[in-house]
C-alpha cells in the first residue's frame, strides 16, 4: 500500500518515492529598480482595490493621496499656514464624499478597453436617487468638475486639464513612509543606544 506522510512524501510498494517540498526564493530589488519602486507614485488602482477589499477607504486616501484636482493633502511641515489648513479641510471633505459615494455605490473606477486600456476612469452613477445625487453634486462642486459630465479620465497632470479629466495624484512609497514616520515616537533608550538619531518626545 502506498502512503503519504506529514511532509508531503509519497511512497509505494515498488520502492519508488516522491517528495514534494517546494522551494520559495526571494529576489530583493536593488539599485535602480529599488529606487524606482520607492520614488514612483502608488497607482490609484491599488488604493481603490484595497478599499473595495474592505480596507478603511478614508484612511487609505488620507495617507496616500497627494492631490485631488486643485486640492492638496497635508504638507510635511511642523505648522500649517492658514490657507493650507483651509485647503486641507476641503481635501478631507472630498475624501469623505468619496467614502460616502462608495457606500452608495455611486461611482466606479475602471480601465478602458482595447487601445484605451492604459487609461483609468472615474465614473458616476447616471441614475442616482436624490440623496446620492446631492453627494455627487457636492463632490463635483468642491473639485470644480463639470456637473454635466459623468465619466472622467484620471490623470496625474495638474495643469491644462480637459473638462472630462480629474487629477488624482498619489504619493510615492518613500513619501508615504516619511508621512507615517511623523507619528512615530522614538523611545529614549533607542536614542541613548544610538539606534536612531533625533529627539525623543518623552
Amino acid at each position: 500500500m502506498g502512503r503519504i506522510d506529514a511532509y508531503g512524501s509519497a511512497s509505494g510498494g515498488l520502492g519508488v518515492s516522491h517528495i514534494d517540498r517546494p522551494t520559495i526564493s526571494y529576489s530583493p530589488l536593488s539599485g535602480e529598480d529599488f529606487s524606482r519602486q520607492l520614488l514612483t507614485p502608488i497607482p490609484s488602482a491599488s488604493i481603490f482595490s484595497l478599499a473595495q477589499s474592505g480596507w478603511p477607504a478614508g484612511q487609505l486616501m488620507m495617507m496616500s493621496f497627494e492631490r485631488i484636482n486643485h486640492l492638496r493633502n497635508s504638507a510635511f511641515v511642523p505648522v500649517l499656514r492658514q490657507e493650507q489648513i483651509k485647503q486641507l479641510e476641503k481635501f478631507e471633505l472630498a475624501v469623505k464624499l468619496i467614502v460616502q459615494l462608495g457606500k452608495h455605490n455611486a461611482f466606479d473606477s475602471y480601465y478602458g478597453e482595447g487601445k484605451d486600456a492604459n487609461n483609468r476612469y472615474f465614473a458616476f452613477d447616471t441614475d442616482p436617487n436624490p440623496e446620492t445625487q446631492e453627494l455627487i453634486t457636492q463632490f463635483k462642486k468642491i473639485l470644480k468638475l463639470d456637473q454635466d459630465i459623468s465619466v472622467f479620465r484620471i490623470t496625474e497632470r495638474q495643469v491644462n486639464l480637459k473638462p472630462n479629466e480629474i487629477t488624482i495624484k498619489l504619493r510615492s512609497l518613500l513619501t508615504l513612509m516619511g508621512f507615517l514616520a511623523h507619528g512615530v515616537e522614538v523611545p529614549a533608550a533607542h536614542l541613548q543606544e544610538k539606534f536612531v538619531e533625533g529627539k525623543s518626545k518623552l
